[in-house]
C-alpha cells in the first residue's frame, strides 16, 4: 500500500502526517515549529540598516532596503528547513506521494524551496490554512478534498 506523506505549515509551525490509504486516520511524524514566522518586520530588524553607497559607472544610487524584508526571509528559512525534511523522507524511501497544505503565500515559497525529485512526489496541493484543526478532522478534510 503506498504510503503519502502529508505536510501541512504555515510560516510558523508544521505538522508532517503519514497517510497509509483511504480512510485511515492520520499518523503525526513530526512537528515544527519556527517562532520568527510569528514575528513582525520591525521585531526582526534590530536598526534600519547602514546606507551603503554604490557606484556603478556614470552615477551612484543609495542602497539601504534589503531584496526581501525580514518576514519574508524567516518564511524562505523555514520552508527550507522543511523542504529539508521532505527530501530526507523522499531519499529514505518513507514515502511515495505528498500532499502540501498552506496558506497560498507559503505554499509558493515553500513549492521553490522543495528540489526537483522532491516536487515531482508532490501529488496534490491545497493552499489553505488548516492548522487550527485537530488531527481527525484535517484527516477527513484530506479524505473529503483529495479522495485518497
Amino acid at each position: 500500500m503506498a504510503t503519502t506523506w502529508i505536510l501541512a505549515a504555515d510560516r510558523a509551525q508544521a505538522r508532517l502526517y503519514r497517510l497509509h490509504g483511504r480512510g485511515k486516520p492520520l499518523s503525526l511524524i513530526e512537528q515544527f515549529e519556527h517562532p520568527e514566522g510569528r514575528a513582525h518586520e520591525g521585531d526582526l530588524v534590530t536598526d534600519s540598516g547602514a546606507a551603503v553607497m554604490q557606484s556603478g559607472g556614470q552615477g551612484q544610487r543609495r542602497d539601504t532596503e534589503p531584496e526581501v524584508s525580514a518576514t519574508e526571509h524567516e518564511a524562505q528559512v523555514f520552508a527550507g528547513q522543511l523542504a529539508q525534511r521532505l527530501s530526507r523522507g523522499r531519499v529514505e524511501r518513507a514515502f511515495e506521494s505528498l500532499v502540501l497544505i498552506a496558506p497560498p503565500a507559503f505554499l509558493g515559497v515553500l513549492r521553490k524551496a522543495l528540489d526537483r525529485d522532491t516536487r515531482r512526489c508532490v501529488k496534490h496541493e491545497i493552499d489553505k490554512n488548516l492548522l487550527q484543526y485537530s488531527d481527525q478532522k484535517l484527516g477527513q478534510v484530506i479524505s473529503q478534498t483529495l479522495y485518497i
